[in-house]
């Protein structure tokens, strides 16, 4: 691996930053960071890096976007980004007229000020691949099942029936299928607003009192994964958990998370939350050595 220096992050990342540089055997520098009663931010590089690396989680993305494009430019060199959750990425292509096709827009951004983008599980609909998208940046992401196979084959005692909220999760549980030996399903989900789901599972599902596990890209509201909780309990689950890698729901969706009947709820650090005590710095840190060869 090219050697590396730091690893670069602002203050309100400096603990996940930090256990990626523990595993890559590097130390962190704070990306100084000022906002003036405007609301504008000032951000200041306070080490030179000859290939810097920075680590900046981006939800809340209107303004941690626009923070991280600056560091991007005080750094120099055009960094390596290590974005774990990447945001606005569902919009990809214009539903209604006047749309903004908000996936290409962050992509043309973050591709000119980056030399690569290090991610997980990005959320694509009819995207394959971010390449395109972010070149002539370099794109490289972990997927899900390679961040959840560990942790499920430590717990294949009961072994879970692995369930997906839609028919787009399903070659993460195909993939996740092939790395445990689980069963797995989907449901079919029709969205009617940000608050409004409909779903089904397939006709005939009986689990009879078995654990079941909701496997997820995102959470935000809740409805989906509520939704979900329902129909499993209608087959006959006998419990049911749920496994988030980008948990951006609040305190109120966590409470009717758990109205629902989901027993524990997962997540990873990808964003600051409650639930996100599955380290990603592992994954990260391979995924930067192959950035950096």
């Amino acid at each position: 691996m090219t050697e590396l220096s730091c690893i670069h992050a602002f203050e309100r990342d400096l603990s996940p930053a930090s256990a990626l540089a523990t595993a890559l055997g590097v130390p962190v520098r704070t990306v100084a960071l000022h906002r003036f009663p405007d609301g504008e931010s000032l951000v200041r590089s306070t080490t030179e890096d000859a290939r810097p690396v920075l680590y900046c989680r981006l939800d809340h993305p209107n303004e941690r976007l626009i923070e991280a494009l600056l560091a991007a430019d005080a750094l120099g060199g055009k960094p390596v980004l290590v974005a774990p959750y990447l945001p606005y990425m569902r919009q990809d292509i214009a539903f209604h007229p006047g749309e903004a096709v908000s996936q290409r827009v962050v992509s043309r951004l973050l591709g000119g000020a980056v030399s690569a983008l290090v991610t997980v599980a990005p959320h694509l609909h009819r995207t394959a691949t971010l390449d395109p998208l972010i070149a002539p940046a370099r794109a490289i992401v972990i997927p899900a099942a390679d961040v959840l196979a560990p942790l499920l084959r430590d717990e294949a005692a009961d072994r879970p029936v692995l369930v997906g909220p839609d028919g787009e999760s399903a070659p993460a549980l195909l993939r996740l299928v092939e790395l445990t030996g689980f069963e797995a399903l989907h449901l079919t989900k029709t969205r009617s607003g940000d608050r409004e789901v409909a779903a089904t599972l397939p006709p005939g599902t009986a689990l009879e009192g078995r654990r079941a596990v909701l496997i997820d890209d995102i959470c935000s509201t809740g409805t989906t994964l509520t939704e979900a909780a329902r129909l499993l309990y209608a087959a006959g689950a006998g419990s049911v958990e749920a496994i988030v890698i980008h948990p951006l729901f609040d305190a109120a969706a966590a409470s009717r998370l758990r109205a629902a009947g989901i027993r524990r709820i997962r997540a990873t650090d990808s964003v600051a939350h409650d639930a996100g005590r599955i380290p990603l710095a592992p994954f990260l840190a391979a995924a930067l050595r192959e950035c950096l060869p």
